[in-house]
């Protein structure tokens, strides 16, 4: 824990050095290489590292081109063939879907107006708990920010080409294709329901016996029991984000009118994952991923939106990172997923 608690603790404490959006660029930079770092060379470390390394020594890399393109999730296999075609060992792979991930964290990050305030409280979850264990996912999550910013600047396209292409590393992004109907819409419950109407049939067929797992898995549960607590603290810290949001809706819409439609939109998704919570919480574990950057991007806008001067500005800074520090305290304290695959950090460098 004393690893990333401290690791969690410098990130902060970084963004109260930075005085300019120069100086957040640069200390930026230079954290997603730490992290990028961090992350790819790993070893034994985050709860599926072992069926990963599994997947990569057993991936036949004399599939052609066209079997693998036509695969599920190609986009993964097409990576992995690319590594391991070329000689290079598992580290390599990893390193290079860390590349992959924090650049498109980078890219998400660099529209918020305190970048490092929105990376400091990624890292809890969409780094260490993602990005450290669900590869595939964690790209997925990477192009869905894509889509979320493309979906603030108004392309439709763009949000249905990133959701598409996250598709090939991570199926389950599929459901969320309804969003490219509700570009440049007003947002309420009633166009969410008539998007999911139209799109829902498409992205069903898109995901095919997908699912069938996905049914078997998280709803019969045939293969066991699964339950996942941390889903509902996560939920829990995604419903008080959007309270204070929805409390605060016209103060929100008149400083961040651009970015307005997409948090009340995920407002509304967030609320509507209650019942999901009851059915399965592992399930919402998955899909909660998808929620992470918007709402993580609302809490760290709130600062700005609750106060009124420079001083209050980083209290509340301060009590948005002290949320997320406390985050790491239960989960670590509490949690044995989190002490059996994450704690000790090990790294191939050493």
């Amino acid at each position: 824990m004393i690893v990333y608690l401290g690791i969690y603790m410098l990130l902060a404490a970084s963004m109260f050095l930075s005085h300019s959006r120069k100086d957040h660029t640069v200390l930026v930079s230079i954290w997603i290489l730490f992290l990028i770092v961090f992350v790819g060379t790993r070893l034994e470390t985050g709860c599926d590292f072992g069926a990963y390394v599994h997947r990569y020594n057993f991936f036949n890399v004399s599939a052609t081109i066209r079997q693998i393109i036509t695969n599920i999730e190609p986009g993964f296999q097409l990576i992995t063939y690319l590594v391991k075609s070329n000689g290079f060992s598992y580290v390599w792979f990893n390193v290079l879907c860390a590349i992959g991930f924090f650049l498109l964290v980078r890219i998400f990050i660099s529209y918020h107006p305190s970048p490092i305030l929105l990376l400091t409280i990624m890292f809890p979850i969409l780094i260490v708990q993602l990005s450290m264990s669900g590869i595939r996912q964690a790209l997925a999550v990477g192009f869905f920010m894509l889509a979320v910013i493309s979906f603030v600047k108004g392309s439709r396209v763009l949000v249905g080409i990133y959701i598409l292409v996250g598709a090939t590393f991570h199926q389950s992004i599929i459901v969320f294709l309804p969003l490219a109907l509700m570009v440049g819409r007003s947002i309420s419950t009633v166009k969410i329901g008539a998007g999911l109407l139209i799109v829902g049939p498409i992205s069903a067929f898109l995901l095919l016996e997908r699912l069938t797992i996905y049914s078997d898995r998280y709803i019969e549960q045939i293969y066991g029991t699964q339950e996942s607590a941390g889903a509902l603290l996560r939920l829990g810290l995604m419903l008080i984000t959007f309270l204070f949001f929805e409390f605060n809706k016209a103060e929100v819409k008149n400083l961040f009118p651009n970015f307005y439609p997409v948090i009340r939109l995920f407002s509304l998704i967030t609320f509507a994952l209650i019942p999901v919570a009851l059915i399965s919480t592992v399930a919402l574990h998955r899909f909660s991923f998808y929620i992470l950057p918007v709402q993580l991007f609302t809490l760290a806008l709130l600062p700005y939106v609750l106060s009124d001067t420079k001083k209050t500005l980083n209290k509340y800074q301060l009590s948005v990172i002290g949320l997320y520090g406390m985050y790491i305290l239960v989960w670590f304290t509490f949690s044995r997923h989190a002490n059996v695959c994450y704690s000790p950090y090990n790294s191939y460098l050493f």
